[in-house]
């Protein structure tokens, strides 16, 4: 089952995020001639583009994503994927979750049928951009962090994370019928 609010599940301090990251997973992660990486989730299916210089974190034994951390450690990214079979995790659901999440400012929200997009500021400063994706069976998300100070890079990195990011629900190895 995919976590219902992974911006709250975590401690809002990067460090303590990135040593509590049980989001990993093994799985393919090779790297484009600029740099770039590209994580493919063997489980669920999903694809994430990883910016350059970002490590890996240690894979937990779940396999459901992926965590990969700044070489400074100021900005980190996640990615994972569920399934859904409770609807804990449909767009809907996770929507009103996320807007109503205390001490955060929304600089950013669009929701379509079946994925949102949720950005903006917590209480501590950090930026986050959040995309969320679901069907009746599967769910998969992605979720980066960073200092107000990384703004201008990371910005250009979201955008490209966003258009090459492949949700893939139902695509991977683990498939329910």
């Amino acid at each position: 089952m995919t976590p219902k609010n992974p911006t709250t599940m975590f401690p809002k301090s990067l460090p303590f995020l990135l040593t509590a990251v049980l989001l990993s997973a093994v799985g393919n992660a090779v790297a484009d001639e600029d740099g770039w990486g590209r994580y493919e989730n063997p489980r669920f299916g999903f694809v994430l583009p990883v910016p350059p210089g970002m490590k890996a974190e240690p894979p937990p034994t779940n396999g459901d994503g992926r965590a990969f951390v700044s070489a400074d450690g100021t900005v980190a990214l996640v990615a994972f994927a569920g399934f859904n079979l409770d609807g804990d995790s449909d767009v809907k659901v996770r929507w009103k979750e996320e807007l109503a999440v205390e001490g955060r400012t929304i600089t950013y929200k669009k929701k379509e049928a079946n994925w949102f997009v949720v950005s903006g500021i917590e209480s501590d400063g950090s930026h986050f951009y959040l995309r969320h994706a679901a069907d009746a069976k599967y769910a998969a998300t992605w979720l980066i962090r960073y200092p107000a100070s990384r703004e201008a890079e990371v910005s250009a990195w979201i955008e490209r994370i966003a258009d090459g990011y492949e949700a893939r629900l139902g695509k991977g190895d683990d498939t329910i019928e």
